[in-house]
This record gives structure tokens, C-alpha cells and sequence, in this order.
């Protein structure tokens, strides 16, 4: 079971449900019919939960599979190349977890936004890994649509302003910034380090942005301010923290939570209770992230095997 737990990365399958969760948050705070109406209620919830999980696994058992031979090389006591799983089981596993997440997802949400998850997912896999530019826009692309689950059928249904869209945009600008760090754990790239810290920074200053707006609130709110935070501190080259790029990476990861943090404070319109408790949960899920990865990852320190 470990083995296959860590095949799909899950410490950081939180972050592909929450990315869903926090843009739909604040979707909703935009649209046109109350929260509580209960058009989006518990059942809602838990299709977001397991079908954005699924799709994650998804991505990340088929990056596995894609480059199975090169990790022979680079990476062999990964779960593939080590033998502890074959390629059949996880290509199997992988769109097994495809099929539950575009259902699950699609039949509730609309089709649009699981089916281009997929599709970016092929195209990644596929060769465009191979190359940064196209590399970092079609892993944005995976998780702006997964982020864009809850998003699209508000959009579509002309409850919510086309405009919400920007919220999975800033999340897919996040994780290309990610992509581009990950180019730079086998050959130091400074360049591409600090182009990837000026990305990162682009996302949370405008997933601040809209959180503000969307809030109504005349006055920054908590969210708005972590993201001033946050983007100093990345500009300053203390976010990630300078050192190995592979715990540079995990940084960023983990840095997906105070994303989504400040996406979701919209919903809360500034409440500082409710944004303080927003923010501890942020830290709390950093935190079990931090677990998992000790659990699974055992005597290399977390950093040793990307998580993306």
C-alpha cells in the first residue's frame, strides 16, 4: 500500500480539491443565488473532494508511467522503476482514476473543465514535459480546469461574472511557476529560479486582487495581506527559502494553501475571526502535508523525490 500511496503523491492531494473549493468559494460569493439555497450543498462538497482527487492521482500515476525509463536512471528506487508496482498496474490505475474523476465530476459540474484536465494531462505527458514554455502552460492548464470544476457550471448557468475565471487562472499561473522550479533540480538554473519566483508572485498578487473585489470590503482583507506577505518575501528571495531546488519545489507545493487561503477569504468578507481560523487551517493542512511526506518518503528528507 505505501508504495502505491506514494506513487500518487498523496500528500499533496489536498491541494487539488481545495483549488477547486477555493475558487468555487468565491464564485459564489459572486453569484447570483444565495449559499444557502442549497444548490451547492454536501453532495457538491464530496464531488469536488473525490473527483478533483482522483484526477490528481491521475496526473501524477501517469507522469510515473510516462517516464518510467528515464527514472530508472535518475530515480530508481521510485515505486515503478524499483519493480514494487508494474507499468500495466499503474498505467491502469492511472486511467482507472481518469474515468472516476471526469464521471464524478461531469455529471454534477458539466464536462467542460474535468475532460480539459485530462486533455492537459495527455498533452504534458505526452512530450510537452519535455520543453519549459510548453511544460509550464500545460501543467497550469491541468490545474486551472480541475480549479475550474465548481467555476464553470456557475459561469455557464449565468449565476456568477465570466470574470471568476481569473481565480483557477491565478492557480494554474502558481503551478506553472512550479513546473518551471522543477526544470531546475538537475541542472542549477538561477535564471529559471527567479523567473519562477516572479510567476508565483503574479498569482498570489492577483488571486489577492480578486479576493478584494469579490469581498466588497473597502479594507484589505487578512487573505490580502498574507498575499502582500507572501509576495515580498518571494520577491526578496525568502519564498522558497534559497537552497536545494528539490526543497524549493516542496516549498512551493506547500505554498498551494496559502494560495487557496487567499482565493477563498472573498467568501468571509472580512471577518478576521473566520479569516484567522481560515488561516490556521492553512497551516494545519501544511503541516499534515509535512506528515505524510516524513511517513511515506522515510529516511530522505522530503525534498529528495519531487513531488510533481
Amino acid at each position: 500500500m505505501r508504495h502505491w500511496l506514494r506513487l500518487a503523491r498523496v500528500p499533496f492531494a489536498p491541494t487539488a480539491c481545495l483549488d477547486a473549493l477555493a475558487c468555487g468559494l468565491l464564485a459564489l460569493e459572486m453569484a447570483s443565488w444565495p449559499f444557502e439555497s442549497g444548490s451547492f450543498g454536501v453532495e457538491a462538497i464530496l464531488r469536488v473532494v473525490l473527483g478533483s482527487t482522483a484526477l490528481y492521482i491521475a496526473g501524477m500515476v501517469s507522469n510515473d508511467w510516462a517516464d518510467r525509463e528515464r527514472d530508472r536512471e535518475i530515480a530508481p528506487n521510485r515505486p515503478i522503476p524499483c519493480g514494487a508496482i508494474s507499468p500495466r498496474a499503474a498505467l491502469t490505475f492511472a486511467l482507472v482514476s481518469a474515468f472516476v474523476g471526469l464521471v464524478v465530476l461531469g455529471t454534477f459540474f458539466g464536462w467542460y473543465a474535468p475532460a480539459a484536465a485530462i486533455v492537459f494531462m495527455a498533452l504534458y505527458n505526452g512530450g510537452c514535459k519535455r520543453h519549459l514554455v510548453w511544460g509550464a502552460i500545460t501543467m497550469g492548464g491541468v490545474r486551472v480546469a480541475n480549479a475550474s470544476v465548481v467555476v464553470q457550471s456557475l459561469v455557464i448557468g449565468d449565476f456568477a461574472p465570466a470574470w471568476v475565471l481569473l481565480a483557477p487562472l491565478c492557480i494554474g499561473v502558481y503551478s506553472a511557476a512550479i513546473t518551471v522550479m522543477s526544470t531546475t533540480e538537475d541542472v542549477d538554473r538561477p535564471g529559471r529560479q527567479w523567473a519562477a519566483r516572479v510567476i508565483s508572485a503574479v498569482a498570489f498578487g492577483g488571486a489577492a486582487g480578486l479576493a478584494w473585489f469579490a469581498s466588497g470590503n473597502p479594507w484589505p482583507t487578512l487573505g490580502s495581506l498574507i498575499a502582500f506577505g507572501v509576495v515580498s518575501s518571494t520577491l526578496f528571495g525568502r519564498t522558497p527559502r534559497a537552497g536545494p531546488p528539490k526543497r524549493m519545489v516542496l516549498e512551493m507545493l506547500l505554498g498551494l494553501y496559502f494560495l487557496e487561503y487567499v482565493i477563498a477569504s472573498a467568501a468571509y468578507e472580512g471577518h478576521w475571526i473566520v479569516g484567522v481560523g481560515g488561516l490556521v487551517a492553512a497551516l494545519l493542512m501544511i503541516y499534515l502535508s509535512r506528515l505524510m511526506i516524513r511517513a511515506l518518503f522515510v529516511v530522505r528528507a522530503p525534498a529528495d523525490e519531487p513531488a510533481s
